[in-house]
C-alpha cells in the first residue's frame, strides 16, 4: 500500500498490509480491514496494468531489535498522551466512547515501535502527516514528532474545554477561526 497524492503521484515509501477482514459490496467494490506489517521503498515499477506491480526494498527487519529503555519510556509517554487526547475528545463529543475505549486498549502496554505506528493512525485527516511519519527512519524520530503534536493537541483541547465551559459550544469550536485539532476522523497536524 502506497499513499497517492491528489494529482495521482505515488509516494515511494509504503507498507505491506495484512488483510484481517473483508467483505464484498453489491457494486463489486470491497471493504477491507487491514493491519500494516512492514515498510518498504519502491525501487522500480515493473508493471502498471492490469494491477500495479513494483519491485521493493524492505525497510524494516522481520524481527526488529529491541528499542533502548529511553525510547521505550518515550513510547509509554506518547501512549499516555494519546489516551489523554482521546479523553479530551470524549469531553467535547468528538469521538464515540466505544471507539475510544478500543483504541486505548490497542495502544496501552505496547512496545515503543508499535505505539509509534498505532499513534500515527490517528492522523487519518492528514495523510501527508501520516506519510511523513511512515518515512521516518527510526521509532525515536516518529515518537518525538508524535509527542510534539499530541502535547500541542492536548493543550488545544484543554483550552477548548475551558472555553466551552465558559461560553458554550459556539465559542469553543475554534474551527471558525481556522484552527485544526482532533476530529472524529483523526488528528489534524496544524495547531495555532
Amino acid at each position: 500500500m502506497c499513499y497517492t497524492t491528489g494529482d495521482g503521484a505515488m509516494c515511494a515509501t509504503g507498507t505491506s498490509l495484512y488483510i484481517d477482514e473483508h467483505s464484498k459490496l453489491g457494486d463489486g467494490r470491497m471493504v477491507l480491514n487491514s493491519i500494516g506489517q512492514r515498510r518498504f521503498r519502491v525501487k522500480e515499477v515493473v508493471r502498471e496494468r492490469p494491477v500495479l506491480v513494483c519491485e521493493v526494498e524492505w525497510l524494516d527487519p522481520i524481527d526488529p531489535a529491541p528499542e533502548s529503555p529511553e525510547v521505550e519510556a518515550l513510547g509509554k509517554e506518547v501512549a499516555e498522551l494519546v489516551c489523554d487526547v482521546l479523553n479530551l475528545n470524549l469531553k467535547l463529543d468528538r469521538v464515540d466512547e466505544k471507539g475510544s475505549a478500543m483504541f486505548k486498549k490497542e495502544i496501552t502496554g505496547k512496545g515503543a515501535r508499535s505505539v509509534s505506528f498505532i499513534a500515527a493512525t490517528l492522523f487519518a485527516d492528514s495523510q501527508p502527516e501520516q506519510q511523513f511519519l511512515l518515512e521516518m527512519g527510526s521509532t525515536e524520530e516518529r515518537l518525538k514528532r508524535e509527542k510534539e503534536v499530541f502535547d500541542e493537541t492536548r493543550k488545544w483541547l484543554t483550552a477548548q474545554i475551558s472555553l466551552k465551559s465558559v461560553f458554550g459550544d459556539s465559542e469553543a469550536s475554534g474551527q471558525e477561526r481556522g484552527q485544526q485539532g482532533p476530529t472524529k476522523g483523526g488528528l489534524g497536524s496544524e495547531q495555532d
